[in-house]
């Protein structure tokens, strides 16, 4: 502890004795000031860890992620490439792929010039749970195109073109267009009461399919007519998909637009 000379009021001069401040004692810093200090510094070391801009050490590189579907094993290319592709054909709304086959019909049929004719890639076949008559062309150890149906190019010079969803119906666009075009045929019938409809349940008597940004549903419907016999009448609901709206409908001999 300090000493220290003062005046006091009555003018007689006091030796004091001055305590230090608690924060300067010898067992504050001990306990409370080390600790913070270490913590400090292991903050300021972790920062420069964490961030390698910061002048520490060099990030870990990412874990090299495995291809999902198995399938896409089979198609012989580096594995990096498989993840290219998996990744393409999500972009182009093919999902969970049920099979890769490769077609040696396939060699040299997606890519042609006048210069050099049919080209040399390799073909496989896909199937996937939403579309089958899926073809995937391979040059140089990368994907080069997809196919699907009649020539329509999904994927080509590293760029998505289209998705095959313009072309397929999923089943929940199956059970939503085929329950609206129920109703809307329902509408326009004498005897709305007496519909009977096919089964939309397992059942090929309904025929919905897309073309030109186009929904076409059809079907036929048993009812009633104005003389109150039953008859079956055969239908078509054609609904523009872009603006959502129906564009025509016919029903037996008569349309409706």
């Amino acid at each position: 502890m300090a000493k220290k000379r003062i005046t006091g009021e009555d003018g007689k001069e006091y030796i004091v004795t001055e305590k230090k401040p608690f924060y300067k004692k010898w067992w504050f810093i001990l306990f409370f000031a080390l600790p913070f200090g270490m913590t400090l510094v292991l903050s300021v070391t972790n920062i420069f860890i964490d961030n390698p801009e910061s002048g520490g050490v060099e990030a870990e590189e990412a874990e090299f992620t495995s291809v999902e579907n198995e399938l896409i094993r089979n198609i012989d290319v580096p594995e990096e490439e498989q993840l290219v592709i998996e990744d393409v054909l999500l972009d182009v709304g093919i999902t969970n792929v049920d099979s890769v086959e490769y077609d040696e019909i396939l060699k040299g049929t997606f890519t042609y010039t006048d210069e050099s004719g049919w080209g040399a890639e390799e073909g496989y076949r896909l199937n996937a749970d939403n579309a089958n008559n899926i073809r995937l062309y391979i040059q140089d150890d990368k994907l080069l195109g997809i196919e699907y149906g009649d020539g329509h190019v999904l994927f080509r010079d590293g760029e998505v073109k289209d998705s095959i969803l313009n072309y397929i119906v999923t089943n929940s666009e199956f059970v939503t267009y085929t329950s609206q075009a129920e109703n809307l045929i329902k509408d326009r019938l004498k005897s709305p009461s007496t519909a009977d409809f096919p089964s939309r349940i397992w059942s090929d008597e309904w025929s919905v399919y897309k073309r030109d940004g186009h929904i076409y549903i059809e079907s036929y419907v048993d009812a009633q007519n104005a003389f109150g016999a039953t008859v079956r009448d055969y239908f078509q609901v054609v609904g523009n998909i872009e603006e959502n709206k129906i564009v025509k409908i016919t029903i037996g001999d008569t349309v409706y637009e």
